[in-house]
């Protein structure tokens, strides 16, 4: 029984054994440790991914990034409940500057574990660098003086970090320059 579902999981991997996928090994290996017999091939897996393991999410994921955002999804289907999964396929996502994925997936990880440090470290990571790019984006606008857009995405962008005074400041300036005095005053009040 043990090595029926050893061969299938084995070949909806489509994983050699030959260590050139750290990753992929390393999925492999936590099959093995965790659902299965733990044998030397298993013993192969596990220390031929030790270096990817033990960089956890500061991994640098660089060539082979889809090969292992699919090992990764295969074994979230194999392990629902493992919190672990969808945080280091966020890390490929946040990796690969892909932040709205990378969001996607730590809030899985943070609804299977809220206490997932790495995650939530990783979320306010994307959290913070989302509203910087959303932010220099907006004052662009204001710049241009595009100023509904500018403010509709200031807006955006309180929703995310309501305590963020500089949001309300350029928001502020952008009522103001449409003569909307009551709101803009609100807002420097914020």
């Amino acid at each position: 029984e043990v090595g029926k579902k050893y061969n299938n999981s084995e070949s909806n991997f489509h994983i050699s054994t030959a260590g050139h996928n750290a990753l992929a090994n390393y999925i492999l290996g936590y099959m093995y440790y965790n659902k299965f017999e733990l044998n030397s091939s298993a013993k192969k897996e596990i220390s031929n991914s030790t270096e990817i393991t033990n960089k956890g999410a500061e991994g640098v994921i660089e060539s082979t990034t889809f090969d292992y955002e699919q090992s990764y999804k295969k074994a979230m289907e194999l392990d629902p409940q493992n919190s672990d999964l969808p945080f280091y396929i966020a890390s490929i996502y946040a990796n690969n500057e892909d932040l709205d994925n990378a969001k996607q997936y730590l809030e899985i990880a943070l609804a299977k574990n809220p206490r997932h440090k790495q995650a939530k470290d990783l979320s306010d990571y994307v959290i913070d660098k989302t509203t910087q790019d959303m932010l220099g984006n907006a004052v662009k606008l204001y710049e241009n003086k595009q100023y509904q857009q500018a403010i509709d995405l200031f807006s955006k962008i309180l929703t995310a970090t309501p305590a963020n005074a500089t949001v309300y400041y350029y928001r502020a300036m952008s009522f103001d320059a449409l003569e909307n005095y009551q709101k803009a005053i609100e807002d420097y009040k914020s």
